[in-house]
């Protein structure tokens, strides 16, 4: 199992998809929802867009949705290609309420059909397996841990490979009106009901190497959703800086990955022309494979599903007493 994206929405931003999404980030109390924000997106012309960054044979892909709006028959997954084709979607009939296995968007080749409605005023783990093959391809989808329609045969329409997710569509004519929480995409295996939790700095850690634009470094940087005129900044290679965190909270049954999120540019002529995120734990700093900060603000994010300073699965004590942080590199 590798996971590929996470997003809860609980850094108060769509930062994590493409710049072309339209998505308003909602603070709600949606029922089957926890955290604090979700993405609501209405039928109009809200969408948001995530291209990955290489295409894959298959993938699984997990999220949490609130039906808030009728409308036109409306697409909540559209799926491209590499050459930006749609070659899939999962679209809900408005008749029915029922959800629809189809190749290309939400009028192409109906492959199957589900019998769990997607009503208004309630929340559905929807999981989708997809396979894009012209002969041999599987599309199958779960409601609420359930399978409800699957095919096998011709999957895609247009190369069988996918590198982009849609959550609603990309025209304005069959969007999906709801609310969307805790998606998740896998490239070996089912998803199933996860929840992502959002931990902030709360103090100062091992590290303190970046200068804070005012008062202390780790409260230059919790603030959700970010405050851009708040920041630690640096223009010294290999420079570090560390937080403590708070706790995860309510009961955690087992911690499928970690990711460590910062919003960041660089201006002018840097020294360090990069950035690592990464980790303190066990004593040990991992920073990860370099990023490279655009010109104006922006989030990146590093996605680990062990812990890298032991190779062993994450529990929800190591991440308590984990630091999370930044590396200039040059």
């Amino acid at each position: 199992m590798t996971r590929i994206f996470i997003d809860g929405f609980e850094n108060g931003d769509c930062g994590l998809w493409d710049p072309t999404s339209v998505a308003t980030i909602a603070s709600t109390s949606v029922e089957g929802f926890k955290g604090t924000y979700s993405a609501y997106l209405n039928s109009s012309d809200k969408n948001l867009i995530k291209t990955l960054s290489s295409s894959y044979a298959e993938l699984y892909f997990a999220f949490k949705v609130y039906g808030a709006g009728d409308g036109v028959d409306n697409n909540l997954l559209t799926l491209k290609d590499s050459a930006a084709t749609i070659i899939a979607s999962v679209s809900r009939n408005d008749t029915t309420g029922f959800l629809e296995l189809r190749t290309g968007n939400y009028a192409g080749s109906l492959l199957d059909t589900g019998t769990v409605s997607i009503a208004n005023g309630a929340t559905h783990l929807i999981e989708v397996r997809y396979k894009p093959l012209n002969s041999g391809g599987v599309f199958t989808l779960k409601i609420d841990g359930v399978e409800d329609a699957t095919y096998t045969g011709d999957t895609t329409a247009g190369l069988e490979n996918v590198q982009a997710f849609i959550l609603s569509d990309i025209t304005g004519n069959c969007n999906f009106n709801g609310y969307f929480d805790d998606v998740v995409v896998d490239d070996a295996d089912w998803i199933g009901n996860t929840y992502i939790q959002a931990i902030v700095p709360t103090g100062a850690g091992t590290t303190t190497g970046w200068t804070p634009s005012t008062g202390a470094n780790w409260s230059c940087v919790d603030e959700v959703p970010a405050v851009d005129t708040d920041y630690v900044s640096v223009n010294t290679a290999d420079a570090i800086d560390t937080y403590a965190t708070s706790n995860l909270t309510g009961t955690i049954t087992s911690i499928k990955s970690v990711q460590v999120e910062a919003r960041i540019a660089y201006e002018g002529t840097p020294t360090p022309t990069h950035i690592q995120l990464g980790i303190r734990s066990s004593d040990t700093d991992c920073f990860l494979t370099d990023k490279s900060p655009a010109l104006s603000l922006g989030r990146v994010s590093r996605l680990m599903e062990v812990n890298p300073a032991t190779s062993l699965a994450f529990t929800e004590s190591t991440v308590n007493s984990t630091e999370i942080g930044i590396k200039a590199t040059a």
